[in-house]
């Protein structure tokens, strides 16, 4: 998914080697299916990306809401 929007492979390697990459792709994939033009898709990667690399946690261990909440608060707020 990543190699489709994106040309350049350092932003590809960003994409693939960052947390939740399975769970990301099928989100993109997700939005594909619902027709979410070019611009958009990119900003939601982007996003996902950010969100991804802020959660600090093991992958493999899930995400449980108050470690969404703690990094909402320790930094959400004034991205």
């Amino acid at each position: 998914m990543f190699d489709t929007l994106y040309t350049q492979p350092s932003i590809i390697a960003r994409h693939i080697n960052a947390p939740y990459r399975e769970e990301r792709e099928r989100y993109l994939r997700h939005c594909e299916q619902q027709g979410y033009t070019l611009q958009t898709m990119l900003l939601t990667a982007r996003e996902l990306l950010w969100i991804a690399q802020k959660l600090l946690i093991c992958p493999d261990s899930g995400v449980t809401i108050e470690q969404v909440r703690t990094a909402a608060a320790n930094g959400w707020k004034t991205r």
